[in-house]
C-alpha cells in the first residue's frame, strides 16, 4: 500500500474522475482493482494543453507588443510637446 497525503476516499474520487475522462483503464483482479494509464487519453490531453499554451503565448506576445508600442520615447501617458 502506498502512503498518500490524502484519504482513501479522495484517491477513489480522483481515480473515478480520471476513469470517466478516459485517462486510465480499470481492471478488477479478485479483491484488487488495477489502474493503468491510457496513452491515447494522455496524448489527447497533451494536444489540448498545447493548443491552450499556444493561444496564451500569442496573447502575451500581443500584449507585450502593445505595451512596448505605448511606452515609446515619451513614455505612457506623457506628451511629446514641450513648453
Amino acid at each position: 500500500m502506498v502512503d498518500l497525503p490524502m484519504s482513501r476516499q479522495a484517491v477513489a474520487k480522483h481515480l473515478g474522475i480520471l476513469r470517466d475522462a478516459g485517462l486510465i483503464a480499470v481492471e478488477a483482479r479478485g479483491r484488487q482493482t488495477r489502474y493503468r494509464l491510457r496513452d491515447l487519453g494522455l496524448q489527447t490531453v497533451q494536444a489540448w494543453l498545447d493548443e491552450i499554451a499556444d493561444a496564451w503565448d500569442q496573447r502575451l506576445r500581443m500584449l507585450k507588443a502593445a505595451a512596448e508600442a505605448d511606452s515609446g520615447p515619451a513614455g505612457p501617458g506623457r506628451s511629446t510637446l514641450t513648453g
